[in-house]
């Protein structure tokens, strides 16, 4: 993936080894792109830093270090209701992160019952 195509909004169609099927939203750090890993055959979702923010900038650096340290935390995390990292990798010097897929998972079972203001009437 190169900067000239996040920068324009355009998305990748592959980042690594995972097929790039969609777009599921963009933040102010990163792009988060639903994927597909050929090798095992799943569904998920791959977060990236922003990389239309210049390298030499602060925020650059800023944005790195909180994608990293925001998959050590995430990592150490296990509940049905959170999405689960499966791995985290670098290519092209900017990095990503692989994680479980919430549209690819069943829903927990308090959503199916709607909204809890109208359970309570």
């Amino acid at each position: 993936m190169s900067e000239k195509m996040q920068a324009a909004g355009e998305v990748p169609s592959a980042i690594g080894r995972y097929q790039i099927t969609g777009t599921l939203g963009f933040g102010a750090m990163g792009a988060v792109y639903r994927a597909f890993d050929p090798l095992i055959k799943r569904t998920l979702a791959i977060k990236t830093i922003r990389l239309d923010i210049p390298r030499q900038s602060p925020l650059h650096q800023a944005c790195i270090e909180r994608f990293y340290q925001e998959a050590r935390i995430s990592g150490t995390l296990s509940h049905p209701s959170i999405v689960t990292l499966f791995d985290i990798g670098e290519r092209t010097a900017f990095p990503f992160s692989p994680w479980s897929s919430w549209t690819a998972r069943r829903s927990p079972p308090c959503s199916r019952r709607g909204p809890a203001s109208s359970r309570r009437r």
